[in-house]
């Protein structure tokens, strides 16, 4: 990002505006093939942030540290968005607040 501030004049809103626009290193990019990163997206459905089954499963061509990175620029596209692997009420098992039923 301090490379990017710089070619950006230190304008905060332009070096943003650039990461938004491709932020996943062209250096990290090359060494994904599309499939490799749909099997990726589909091991993030099936088990979560377990980046090592999703190796064991999915990408046992990748180190599990690849995928741990890849991960951390992906979730920042605008792929990511729609790809989440659980939205939010899928983790709760049991409601916050209980109620009791007035006797």
């Amino acid at each position: 990002m301090e490379f990017n501030l710089h070619e950006s004049n230190y304008d905060a809103g332009k070096a943003l505006q650039r990461l938004v626009k491709k932020p996943v290193p062209k250096l990290i990019e090359k060494c994904w093939s599309e499939d490799e990163v749909k099997r990726f997206i589909k091991g993030l459905r099936q088990y979560g942030k377990n980046f090592f089954r999703i190796r064991k499963e999915l990408l046992p061509n990748k180190e599990t540290g690849e995928l741990i990175t890849f991960y951390y620029y992906w979730k920042k596209t605008p792929e990511a968005a729609g790809s989440r692997a659980h939205p939010f009420h899928e983790f709760r098992k049991y409601p916050l607040h209980r109620t009791t039923a007035a006797a």
